[in-house]
Parts: structure tokens; sequence; C-alpha cells
């Protein structure tokens, strides 16, 4: 009994309160795991296409970057050059090694063709967008299936 009189323990007289059991149930588990997995199936691939968009940046940053030291060169020297802008035996590789991009002269170095090649992991992610080209005439050209816009601005393919 408290204070008041009153037995303590639920109002029974005598009997003790049920005691609540902790933790989770069977079913609330099953609902946090479809929850996880939904999440989960929505946010990987999202993940893996901004990944390859900005492996693609990289490599449409890297085809202006020569194509403008190019065309730097031709000013000076009447010609384009395989060997300058960082291309060692015509070919760099972007920063993070996702594309190699390799330079052949044409019309006896009065043109340029340049091409970004995705590598590794990108080459089989970037399917839509494929080898990027870039010539001394400002052409862009892909050799994936997908939009040749959307590719050059580093969007889905």
């Amino acid at each position: 009994m408290n204070d008041r009189g009153q037995f303590e323990g639920g109002g029974r007289h005598g009997a003790a309160a049920p005691r609540r059991q902790r933790g989770i149930t069977l079913i609330e588990l099953m609902i946090v795991v479809v929850i996880v997995a939904v999440l989960g199936a929505i946010a990987v691939p999202s993940y893996t296409n901004y990944v390859t968009r900005s492996n693609r940046t990289e490599a449409l940053n890297q085809l202006l970057e020569t194509a403008a030291c190019q065309e730097r060169i031709y000013i000076k020297f009447n010609e384009y050059d395989d060997s300058r802008c960082n291309l060692v035996s015509g070919k760099i590789t972007t920063n993070n090694g996702h594309y190699e991009i390799s330079m052949t002269e044409t019309d006896s170095s009065q043109g340029f063709d340049l091409d970004a090649v995705p590598q590794g992991a990108q080459a089989t992610r970037d399917t839509d967008c494929g080898t990027l080209s870039l010539d001394q005439a400002g052409v862009r050209t892909i050799s994936g299936g997908g939009d040749i816009n959307a590719c050059w601005r580093g969007k889905k393919g």
C-alpha cells in the first residue's frame, strides 16, 4: 500500500502489473528490411549514374583543354603536333584514369582527331556515349547510341 491507502501494482489486490517486453518484433524487423531494400534499389543506380557522368565530364574537360592547346600550337607553328600538350606518343590519360585521350594528326598535320576512350569499369557503364570524339573544326561525335547533346553536356546519354 502507498500513503493514500491504495495498493500499488495496477489496482488488483496483491497482483503485480504485467511487465512490458522490450525489443522489436519480427514484423517490425521485416518492415525495416523492406524499407532499406527499397531505398537501396533506388539509391545505388542513381549513384552509379552520377559517377559515370562525373567521369565523362572529366574526359570532356580534358578533350576541350587538349583541343585548345593544339589550337595554340597551330597558331604558333602552323601545324598540329601530337607530341605537345602533355600528349605522350599522341596519348594522355585523364586524372582518375577513366578515359584515355588519343590524338591523330590528319591532313599532313593540318587537322586532328581527339578521341576519349573509356577505360575499365567506365567502358562497361557508359555504353550510351562510348568514345567521345572532337576534331579541329569542333565537330563532336560519340560511338554509342545515346543522345550526342546529352553526352557532351555530361548528362545521361
